[in-house]
C-alpha cells in the first residue's frame, strides 16, 4: 500500500461536520435544496450553497474552505423543522 500524502497516514479524528457537538463518525454532508430551506423559513443568499449533516442536522453555508453554521434542520434532539442560530 502506497501513501500518497502524509495526511492519508493519519487517522481522521474530527468529524467532517463543522458543529463541535456532532458525535457522528464521519457523517455524510449532503447538499440541501434551497427550496426546502425557503419553505421552512430560512432566508439569505447562503441557502444556495447550504449543506446538512446527516447525523446532527446542522445546516451550514460553504464559502470556499470556510463553513458557517446557520442553524439546524430536523435535528433528532430538537423539535422538527428549521431552527436558526442567531448570533
Amino acid at each position: 500500500m502506497w501513501i500518497v500524502s502524509w495526511r492519508d497516514a493519519l487517522p481522521k479524528t474530527q468529524p467532517s461536520c463543522p458543529a463541535v457537538t456532532c458525535k457522528g463518525k464521519d457523517p455524510e454532508q449532503d447538499p440541501i435544496a434551497a427550496t426546502v430551506l425557503e419553505n421552512a423559513g430560512a432566508t439569505g443568499g447562503w441557502i444556495a450553497n447550504a449543506r446538512r449533516c446527516s447525523h446532527c442536522g446542522c445546516v451550514y453555508a460553504v464559502h470556499g474552505r470556510e463553513r458557517t453554521i446557520k442553524g439546524y434542520f430536523d435535528n433528532p434532539v430538537m423539535p422538527p423543522g428549521w431552527r436558526p442560530i442567531f448570533g
